[in-house]
């Protein structure tokens, strides 16, 4: 499902390598409060888009499109838990125009 995300960027994670094929994964962590409503959201730039990371800066306003992505997990309790996550493959600083 396709999921588009405007806010600022509070803190942008160090690239981590995964599994025996190193999957880069780097977290992104967004505000994206409106309407009085306070929302922070973590989203993950995959693969190759994980270099993506290095051309914003914390403070700034970016539009985040991605994928959410679901899968389900049974852990050794026997509980079955359901893990969401946003995957993001383009970033987009927002430009703000003084007049």
């Amino acid at each position: 499902m396709k999921v588009v995300l405007a806010g600022k960027v509070m803190k942008i994670g160090e690239t981590q390598e995964f599994g025996a094929n190193k999957t880069k994964k780097r977290v992104v962590r967004m505000d994206i409060s409106t309407g009085g409503i306070a929302s922070v959201v973590e989203i993950n730039l995959m693969h190759d888009n994980a270099e993506k990371a290095d051309q914003i800066k914390v403070g700034e306003e970016i539009e985040a499109t991605g994928s959410l992505m679901g899968r389900l997990y049974t852990g050794a309790d026997n509980v079955e838990k359901c893990f969401m996550e946003i995957q993001v493959y383009k970033i987009a600083k927002i430009g703000r125009v003084v007049l």
